[in-house]
């Protein structure tokens, strides 16, 4: 099967990020928020979708 280049792409970038931070969900969370707080852009948003059975 061949290899998609763009799933390849984001593989490497994911790997890159989370070797930055020790692979530290939450050092990457910290400067995620950092950067949000620098830029006044929303970049990332933690609220919780409602699920089917929870709309009923």
């Amino acid at each position: 099967m061949e290899q998609d280049h763009i799933i390849s792409e984001v593989r490497k970038n994911r790997e890159e990020l989370l070797s930055k931070f020790d692979y530290d969900l939450e050092k990457l969370y910290e400067y995620i928020k950092a950067q949000e707080k620098k830029s006044g852009a929303k970049l990332m948003n933690f609220q919780r979708k409602a699920t089917k059975s929870a709309r009923k």
